[in-house]
């Protein structure tokens, strides 16, 4: 008996997909995921560049990832511009008190106007009952609208020219194609069909998932805007005692301690 060629090197065939799958997925990352290299270095800003607003700095420096301290630098932006005020009060259980911030929406439409997109989010979800709320009140709730942030900042870094159109898009796909590939491939692959079959899937599924992780890819200005994010983000780590002084003296650590957490 001749054993035909797919039994004797099938098996070996379905090593060749990890690599099939690496070409693809690079291939994709370089239109999509690898930025411009500027080969330039980090110079200090003295102020937000363009004032972009917390949210925008850092989907832009996470590549299109929201994190929940952007959204606590918001609510400080927020007060730095006059549109809430802040106070700390007491919450009274019993014989137990707690700790608890107020926030009350001043009604200063004229600052209010001159939000973007995901910050009237933010805001309006705040205030969605009430104009004065207790930061306590907003756990349950406000992680529904994180996704509308999300979206609604990346689409604003795709309106300015920061990002590549469709990177996003791709990064999803890929994660969940990725994820699915991985499980399947320990799970059900090398159940049914041996480690042959499921390892390889495995490999491909991790092979997809890493560059899913690392798109969008910024454009040319959106790569430059990101150095220059970095140079403010190096000026407020590195101040000196002295200068300091001064910033504190003009009001000026006040108007940037929105970012100063969203660098922390």
């Amino acid at each position: 008996y001749m054993p035909t060629f797919w039994e004797e090197y099938g098996n070996y065939l379905f090593l060749i997909i990890p690599f099939m799958v690496f070409i693809i997925c690079f291939r994709i990352w370089k239109n999509y995921g690898d930025d411009p290299d500027l080969k330039k270095t980090v110079i200090a800003e003295y102020k937000p560049p363009e004032n972009m607003s917390p949210t925008e700095m850092g989907l832009l420096l996470t590549n299109g990832k929201l994190k929940n301290h952007f959204i606590t630098a918001e609510i400080i932006n927020f007060a730095v511009k006059g549109i809430i005020t802040i106070k700390e009060v007491e919450n009274k259980i019993l014989f137990f008190t707690s700790k608890d911030y107020e926030l009350v929406r001043v009604g200063n439409t004229e600052a209010e106007s001159k939000l973007v997109g995901p910050q009237k989010i933010i805001l309006d979800k705040i205030f969605a009952k009430s104009f004065v709320v207790k930061i306590s009140s907003l756990k349950n709730n406000f992680y529904k609208i994180l996704a509308d942030i999300k979206k609604d900042g990346n689409k604003l870094l795709e309106e300015k020219n920061l990002i590549v159109a469709g990177g996003l898009k791709y990064s999803a796909v890929m994660i969940f194609l990725g994820f699915v590939l991985f499980f399947s491939g320990l799970i059900w692959g090398s159940a049914f069909f041996g480690a042959w079959v499921g390892l390889p899937l495995a490999i491909s599924g991790s092979i997809i998932l890493i560059f899913g992780f690392i798109m969008p890819k910024r454009t040319l200005q959106g790569t430059e805007m990101n150095l220059r994010i970095k140079g403010f983000k190096l000026f407020m780590k590195t101040v000196d005692k002295d200068r300091a002084k001064f910033y504190e003296e003009e009001d000026i650590f006040e108007k940037f301690l929105p970012y100063a957490i969203l660098f922390a």
